[in-house]
Order: structure tokens, then sequence, then C-alpha cells
């Protein structure tokens, strides 16, 4: 996927594929070579703000497992990639202490999560 592409797929939600072949098609032709440079920063930029997110999320789950005496397992693929996914997009601090927590019950050995 282009950088343009995925920049606007991920500031605007998810337009229709036309709607964003459209929106491409015109800031390429009005802006050309710097807008794949424009679309590439806004990517990195979103990534190092969903980075933030999850460095608030995740050291909040640890002390959760700590609290209890427990360390974290290995939590299967089919679970953990959808909510780090989720939780990296959060940038409300209480909506954060909820992924934080189900993260943390996700890690937990005894919660019987596979």
């Amino acid at each position: 996927m282009e950088p343009i592409t995925t920049a606007i797929s991920t500031v605007a939600g998810k337009p229709s594929p036309e709607v964003q072949k459209q929106t491409e098609t015109f800031l390429m032709a009005v802006l050309g070579e710097p807008m794949k440079e424009l679309g590439g920063l806004l990517k990195d930029q979103i990534a190092a703000r969903r980075f933030r997110n999850l460095t608030k999320i995740v050291p909040k789950a640890m002390e959760q497992l700590a609290a209890c005496g427990l360390t974290p397992k290995e939590i299967s693929l089919k679970v953990i990639h959808p909510l780090l996914e989720a939780a990296s997009l959060e940038d409300d601090e209480k909506l954060q202490a909820k992924w934080s927590s189900l993260l943390a019950n996700a890690a937990n050995p005894e919660s019987g999560v596979h």
C-alpha cells in the first residue's frame, strides 16, 4: 500500500476505495512527489503516536500482574495482535486503563485465555 493511502486510511477512518483513490489521485496531481513524502511522514507520526500509547498501556498491565505476584504468559497471536492493534489507537487515559486490564487478563497464566 502506498504511504499516502495508508495515511489517508489511518487519519480519515476507512473511506471507500473509490474515495480513497480519488483523494490520492488529486493530491498526487497537485503535489506530486512531495505528497509521497508527506504520506510517509504522516504514517511515521501515527506509528509513533500509537507506540506512545502502548508505552502507557503495557507497563500498567505489567504492574497489575506484578501486584498479584504473577508473571505474564505468552498470548496467542489471534488474541494479542487485535488487542495491541486496538489498544494502540486509544488516547483516552481512562480507556487506556481498561486496555491495560484486558492485556493483563490475557497475560495472566491463571486466566484460561489461550
